[in-house]
């Protein structure tokens, strides 16, 4: 089946920026992370999601990739393409040698460049002894609507892969536990001379001994088994603020898994699902709530309550006011993350019509339309009758 386009996968432009594919990459893996997403799909979508973000977070990579497609970067990870007097083998590919691709490649094992008995490079495998970044660790939390107002603390407690304490991250304990590898002589490559059509070609790849380490552990750490890791429970201190937005993620800088060979540690990201309210709504940093109430009572008016997350809220309703009237409260609606200020709280007042009525209110309230002496029915009948 036909590889997706890289950017497709990550669902970025072309012309993306590496700032954006980051970003795109960080929403999409958290998305499709198996720790956190459960359905069956997950995980592959995931493998796919890192894949397309390895090729296009590379320079290098990318630029082989714009011009060659996955079959350009597959070659290029095993071992395609060296710089050669000024010509490389990726530059053959822009010409058409109709089926002479696949004698390249069964030429040179996907490695090294026709030359003449010219050395090449025929593996582009990243050093094994160099330091590698940890990975990321990506989490969920889902909270009330009152905490996202009022904001919200907790301790997550993670697994988290840190610096073996026995052998300082080496995977052996004593120097006499580790030789040279005498496949490849320490170098971590190994070299081959092989006939082409152009002549002896030398192909170098990582030794498979070793690794590409140029060393041999024989007796391996007693607490990482030659991992280098070591996994351990930490307890991580979250702090929601007060006004946090629904898929907001906080972001906790090398608090993730350590890398090996003293490589920087992982980010840890954290993303708030915020549950709806049953009364309440937010739009933006303003809250919005119906409330219901006898039209009576928006004749009359008066003085009102509302319970707003551990406080209440006193209001006044106009005398007369009609069904559907908004009354704003300034200040009262969610925080405006790192800064001072509030959005407001919108009450919408909802008149409500008795469900029943005894034959003694019916009396009053009869008496009442006659002390209200409003005819506005029976002026609206005359105008009518007119028109």
């Amino acid at each position: 089946m036909a590889k997706k386009d890289y950017y497709e996968v990550l669902g970025v432009p072309k012309t993306a920026t590496p700032q954006e594919i980051k970003k795109a990459y960080r929403k999409l893996a958290m998305k499709y992370h198996p720790d956190v997403n459960k359905e069956k799909s997950a995980e592959e979508l995931f493998k796919e999601v890192n894949e397309a973000y390895e090729t296009l977070s590379d320079e290098e990579k990318r630029g082989i990739y714009d011009r060659f497609g996955h079959e350009g970067v597959s070659n290029m990870n095993q071992g395609g393409g060296f710089n050669q007097g000024g010509f490389s083998f990726e530059d053959l590919k822009n010409f058409n040698f109709g089926g002479f691709g696949n004698i390249f490649e069964d030429l040179f094992g996907g490695g090294g460049a026709p030359g003449g008995g010219f050395g090449g490079q025929g593996n582009f495998r990243s050093n094994p002894n160099q330091p590698q970044r940890g990975k990321d660790i990506f989490l969920e939390k889902k909270i009330t609507f009152e905490e996202a107002y009022k904001g919200f603390e907790y301790v997550e407690t993670i697994n988290i892969s840190k610096r073996c304490s026995v052998c300082e991250g080496k995977g052996y304990e004593n120097e006499k536990d580790v030789h040279i590898c005498e496949e490849c002589s320490g170098t971590g490559k190994t070299i081959s001379i092989q006939n082409s059509l152009f002549g002896k070609v030398q192909v170098q790849k990582t030794c498979k001994k070793c690794n590409g380490s140029g060393k041999i552990i024989k007796t391996a750490c007693s607490q990482c088994r030659g991992k280098k890791l070591e996994v351990n429970k930490t307890s991580l201190n979250i702090k929601v603020p007060a006004g946090i937005i629904d898929q907001s993620e906080i972001r906790f800088p090398k608090k993730a898994h350590d890398g090996i060979n003293n490589g920087p540690s992982g980010d840890i990201y954290v993303r708030i699902l915020v549950k709806n309210h049953r009364y309440f709504k937010r739009i933006k940093n303003d809250l919005y709530i119906k409330y219901p109430l006898p039209l009576i009572k928006l004749i009359i008016g008066g003085k009102f309550s509302l319970p707003l997350f551990g406080s209440i809220i006193e209001f006044n309703i106009p005398e007369l006011s009609t069904p559907d009237t908004v009354i704003r409260i300034k200040n009262k609606g969610f925080k405006v993350i790192n800064r001072e200020v509030r959005g407001d709280l919108y009450i919408e007042l909802k008149g409500e019509l008795p469900k029943k009525i005894s034959s003694s209110t019916k009396k009053k309230l009869n008496d009442l339309v006659k002390d209200l002496d409003t005819k506005s029915d029976v002026d609206f009948i005359k105008k009518v009758s007119k028109a």
